[in-house]
């Protein structure tokens, strides 16, 4: 899953297609297919393991402030 919302340390991928990709795939592949992996991340996490919520809150949490801390890092260091 984090493979296709580009979380961290999955996103390696997503600027090479974003950049050798027509525009109208790019937006598809940035809004459509990222909107439909998040809403089959929350329910899997949210209905599927609603019995084990305090063990992958906490995964979850430690992707999402990786998944910021690299790409602001990253956004910083480009030239």
């Amino acid at each position: 899953m984090c493979f296709k919302v580009s979380a961290a340390p999955f996103h390696f991928w997503a600027p090479d297609v974003y950049q050798g990709s027509p525009t109208l795939i790019t937006a598809l592949m940035s809004t459509v297919v990222k909107t439909a992996a998040f809403a089959a991340f929350l329910r899997l996490f949210m209905i599927g393991f609603a019995g084990v919520s305090p063990i992958w809150t906490g995964t979850l949490a430690s992707v999402v402030a990786l998944s910021l801390i690299i790409a602001n890092f990253s956004a910083a260091m480009q030239k």
